[in-house]
């Protein structure tokens, strides 16, 4: 089954934001419809879900190694979050993804698409902190760098407040400054907006993942340890650039 309710669960609050996604007023409407539980045509959505051009090269990649759907439930889990389909993508996969899908009209030019391709460290997995903290937008509409790396990754954090339309949660945020980007060993308050179309059920202490400062789930103790993890590689594979 596809679940088309989790993808954009991750990947509606840059597309709000016009960061990612349909650049087309009808697309974005039947995305709102859907999120709004109106009956929409599934073939339409994915085609507009197929836009996502900065996400979608990704979970093709996990699904063919692991021959499972694109948009099956554990291969969003697996690039967003993280889980054990990672194991199957090489680092070579992710230099061909880079050349074949992030390059041409509109992304990277060859030059920069090959220079990225090239300098992988070693131990990078294809997780979502990859794309945020070593490609960056491929479509340059927005250049990922210094606070804006914590904003565009995934984060994780503790319920601790909830409002009508907001939340206050305790999270640990990365941290780049002066070119080194690493994960704070503090922890600290923030709010994020609560999108009761993407998540209706939150209570307090539970674990939420967010993006664009917008909740997208609640997690399992066991999701936010590896999103944790994967984030923490990806970042001390950075050191090695």
């Amino acid at each position: 089954m596809k679940d088309f309710k989790k993808f954009f669960q991750y990947s509606f609050a840059p597309c709000k934001l016009h960061f990612c996604g349909p650049t087309n007023k009808s697309s974005y409407e039947l995305i709102e419809d859907y999120l709004d539980g109106k009956d929409v045509d599934l073939i339409k959505l994915e085609e507009v879900a197929n836009t996502f051009i900065g996400v979608i090269p990704y979970l093709k990649l996990i699904a063919d190694r692991n021959n499972l759907e694109v948009f099956d439930t554990k291969v969003i889990e697996a690039y967003w979050l993280g889980n054990m389909l990672l194991k199957k993508v090489k680092v070579s996969d992710l230099k061909e993804v880079i050349l074949k899908e992030f390059q041409g009209e509109n992304k990277l030019n060859y030059e920069q698409a090959k220079k990225l391709a090239d300098n992988i460290p070693d131990n990078m997995v294809v997780h979502h902190s990859f794309h945020v903290m070593y490609v960056g937008s491929v479509t340059h509409t927005i250049k990922i760098v210094g606070k804006l790396i914590d904003l565009c990754r995934i984060s994780w954090g503790e319920v601790r407040e909830l409002k009508e339309d907001s939340l206050i949660v305790k999270y640990l945020p990365v941290i780049a400054d002066g070119g080194e980007v690493r994960l704070s060993e503090e922890e600290i308050i923030k709010e994020i907006k609560w999108d009761k179309r993407l998540i209706k059920e939150i209570a307090r202490d539970n674990i939420v993942t967010f993006h664009w400062d917008t909740v997208c789930d609640v997690i399992t103790k066991v999701q936010s340890r590896n999103i944790e993890k994967f984030t923490i590689n990806n970042i001390k594979a950075l050191k090695n650039v």
